[in-house]
C-alpha cells in the first residue's frame, strides 16, 4: 500500500470511527522517537538520554536532529530550532495552526508515553538511575487495573508480563516489564516507557529450549496481549497455528535484531500496524522471506493496530 492510498484509508476510517479529541497536553506526550519512526526516520545513534537522527526537515547527513527521550523534546542544530511535539508538528506540516497539528497527530494516540496507565504519580527519570529490587509475577492492583481498562485478559497478562519494582534515590516504583533478548527489560509506567539495561526486542518462546516452526511478530507488547486476549476469547480471526514463538519488536528500531533470527522459522505471521512504519517493516520482511511470510493485518483492516481493534470491539 503506497502512502497516498494509506492516507485515503486513514481518512475513510476517521469518518466511520468515533475518536475522542485530543488536546495539546496529550499530543505533547506522544513519543517523538516513535513518531519519527512512523515517518520513516530511523535513529542514527544514541548517547544516554539523547537519540540522534538525520533531520526530517531537510537533506541531512550530520545527525543534526536530537531527541531527549526523558523530556520528550527535540532540537535541530541546522535550523537552530526545537521544542515539544506541537512545535515539531508546526514545522512538519508547515502550519502554525495548532488545531491542524492536533487533528493530524490524533491517529498517533497509541504512541503516547505511558498512555493512560494510572498509578501514583512519580517524577520523570531515566534508566541510568534505576536499580532493580525485584522481578515478580504480575500482581500490582494499579497495573492490573490499567490492563483491564484496555480490555486485556488478566490471566494472559500474568503469563507473559512481569512486574518489576525498582529504586531511584531510595524510593521504590513499579512497572510492567518484558525481558529483552539481551537481558534488559522494557518497562512501562506513567512517567517512564523505555528500557532498563540492554534494549532490544523480546522473544517469548513456546518452549524453554529451541524454537518452533512458526512465529508471530508484533510491534508492541500491548498488541501481543490484545492478540492473546482475543485468542483466549475464542475469536475466530485469531487462528494462527500453535505451538509458536512470539516476537515483540517494541519499536521499529529493533527490526534488524529480528531479521536473521527469522531464518529458523518455516512460517512468519505479521501483526503489524497499518502505518508507514508498519508497512515498511512488512516490506522488509517480505523482501527476505516472501515464501514463508503471512500478513495477518487484514484481520483488523479497519483499525490501525490489534490494540485498537480490541478496544473498539470489547
Amino acid at each position: 500500500m503506497d502512502i497516498n492510498k494509506w492516507w485515503e484509508w486513514y481518512h475513510h476510517i476517521r469518518t466511520r470511527t468515533k475518536f475522542n479529541p485530543m488536546n495539546i497536553e496529550q499530543i505533547n506526550k506522544i513519543s517523538l522517537t516513535e513518531l519519527l519512526s512512523e515517518f520513516g526516520c530511523m535513529p542514527v545513534k544514541k548517547r544516554r538520554n539523547t537519540v540522534y537522527f538525520n533531520s526530517p526537515f531537510y537533506n541531512d547527513n550530520k545527525n543534526s536532529f536530537e531527541v531527549d527521550i526523558v523530556k520528550n523534546v527535540w532540537h535541530d542544530r541546522g535550523l537552530n530550532k526545537g521544542g515539544d511535539v506541537i512545535s515539531f508538528g508546526r514545522i512538519w506540516h508547515k502550519s502554525n495552526n495548532v488545531e491542524k497539528v492536533i487533528d493530524e497527530f490524533e491517529k498517533y494516540e497509541h504512541l503516547i508515553i505511558g498512555h493512560e496507565l494510572s498509578v501514583k504519580p512519580i517524577p520523570k527519570h531515566d534508566a541510568d538511575e534505576m536499580i532493580i529490587n525485584s522481578c515478580n509475577r504480575l500482581s500490582n492492583h494499579a497495573l492490573l487495573s490499567y490492563l483491564r481498562s484496555r480490555g486485556i485478559d488478566i490471566n494472559e497478562a500474568k503469563i507473559f508480563a512481569k512486574e518489576i519494582i525498582y529504586r531511584i534515590e531510595e524510593k521504590n516504583y513499579v512497572a510492567l516489564a518484558f525481558k529483552t533478548i539481551y537481558g534488559g527489560y522494557l518497562l512501562h509506567n506513567p512517567y517512564f516507557k523505555g528500557f532498563l539495561g540492554k534494549d532490544g526486542l523480546s522473544i517469548l518462546h513456546h518452549e524453554t529450549i529451541g524454537v518452533q516452526d512458526t512465529c508471530c511478530i508484533f510491534e508492541t507488547y500491548m498488541d501481543f496481549l490484545s492478540y492473546k486476549t482475543l485468542e483466549s476469547n475464542g475469536h475466530k480471526l485469531m487462528d494462527t497455528p500453535v505451538p509458536c514463538d512470539y516476537i515483540l519488536l517494541h519499536s521499529a528500531d529493533y527490526l534488524h535484531n529480528c531479521l536473521q533470527r527469522l531464518v529458523s522459522y518455516k512460517e512468519i505471521h505479521l501483526y503489524l500496524h497499518h502505518s508507514l512504519s508498519g508497512h515498511t517493516m512488512k516490506d522488509t520482511i517480505y523482501g527476505l522471506y516472501k515464501d514463508k511470510t503471512i500478513d495477518e493485518s487484514f484481520r483488523y483492516i479497519d483499525d490501525i493496530s490489534l490494540t485498537k481493534y480490541l478496544q473498539y470491539r470489547r
